[in-house]
């Protein structure tokens, strides 16, 4: 729950353009990287439960969002 309240707080961060909000972008792509490696770990350890197609796009969703935000927060803030 406590990890849910931060990435909803920094998302506002994000929206608002606040001080700090480069960061808030960074740590929730960061989570997204996380989540996937955790689960592909998960995987590799012979636990079936992700291994539906369904869990499978979703996982890869996760990384793709999480790489196409990190990629767009270093265009904004390098330009």
């Amino acid at each position: 729950m406590a990890v849910l309240i931060s990435v909803l707080h920094g998302l506002g961060q994000v929206a608002r353009r606040e001080p700090g909000a480069e960061r808030w972008s960074y740590a929730i792509a960061a989570l997204g990287v996380f989540t996937f490696t955790l689960h592909a770990v998960i995987l590799a350890l012979g636990n079936d439960d992700f291994r539906s197609a369904t869990s499978l796009a979703l996982l890869l969703a996760i990384l793709g969002v999480a790489v196409a935000q990190a990629l767009a927060t270093r265009r904004v803030t390098t330009s």
